[in-house]
């Protein structure tokens, strides 16, 4: 967390963006198919948000705009080139897609702008991602990394999707929470550092069942309230470090975790019907 210059750092943060999406995958980890009207965020929000968290970290390796799916948030070339403001604070910017879509002019065009600086993940969910191959060649001739994982077949990137499981309470004792925590993908990464609806968490599965949803009882000490004015900026860097130094997040006990490689793995974006 402080570096030896004294600076507040973070390896990895992302910002959802949008729980909209073009596909309706059973296992999503944000649930955004299920939703009668998905969770969206404006630009003037999102952009607050993004304020409030670099007055907080310094420093973060990667900074990550995901959904959803991003290319379908409308302002999507304003919230790059706003990420861009605070360039001197991270070191790549992320964009997550499932490959489907093909950003318009405007995205492009803010690509383009920073392309030296950001990366794109494709997600190969083979027929749903009909667009890899154009997208692919679309960021190279931008000199825009990218990076595929391939999300189909025989040999699915990590062995395919997890299922984390019902929202009902597991009754773990705290030696197991604590062993499925230190398990946990999300511990292994120090921590995905999430923000949704302003908030900012551990990983996805305590964003839903905190804030966005609301499916488990109110734990503060599990998230930093980024619009939370009566914390001085100290104080919520004393609440992150305090989450690296819990020894599992009230979520782990409503989830099945994903950090035994036995664990059943499931082909990746299978849709509901």
């Amino acid at each position: 967390m402080y570096n030896a210059e004294g600076k507040f750092v973070l390896r990895r943060a992302v910002l959802n963006i949008t729980y909209r999406c073009n596909l309706r995958c059973k296992l999503c980890v944000t649930g955004g198919p299920r939703y009668k009207v998905a969770p969206h965020y404006s630009f003037n929000y999102l952009a607050e948000t993004m304020h409030r968290f670099f007055k907080i970290v310094d420093y973060v390796e990667w900074y990550e705009l995901s959904g959803g799916e991003p290319f379908i948030h409308p302002d999507l070339a304003e919230l790059i080139d706003c990420a861009m403001s605070f360039k001197k604070q991270f070191d790549k910017l992320l964009i997550i897609t499932n490959g489907s879509l093909l950003p318009h002019s405007a995205v492009i065009s803010a690509m383009q702008r920073h392309a030296a600086d950001i990366m794109v993940f494709i997600s190969d969910y083979g027929e749903l991602s009909s667009n890899v191959k154009e997208l692919t060649e679309l960021l190279l001739s931008l000199n825009i990394d990218c990076k595929i994982k391939s999300y189909h077949g025989d040999n699915q990137y990590f062995g395919g999707w997890v299922d984390y499981g019902s929202w009902e309470r597991r009754n773990d004792s705290p030696t197991d929470l604590a062993a499925k925590f230190k398990r946990c993908g999300a511990s292994k990464m120090q921590g995905i550092f999430t923000t949704h609806a302003g908030t900012m968490h551990w990983c996805v599965r305590s964003a839903k069942g905190l804030v966005v949803d609301k499916l488990i009882p109110e734990e503060a000490s599990d998230y930093i309230d980024l619009f939370d004015d009566a914390l001085s900026v100290e104080q919520q860097r004393s609440k992150i470090v305090s989450l690296f130094n819990k020894p599992y997040i009230s979520v782990c006990n409503y989830c099945d975790g994903d950090g035994d490689n036995a664990q059943r793995r499931y082909p990746a974006a299978e849709q509901l019907s």
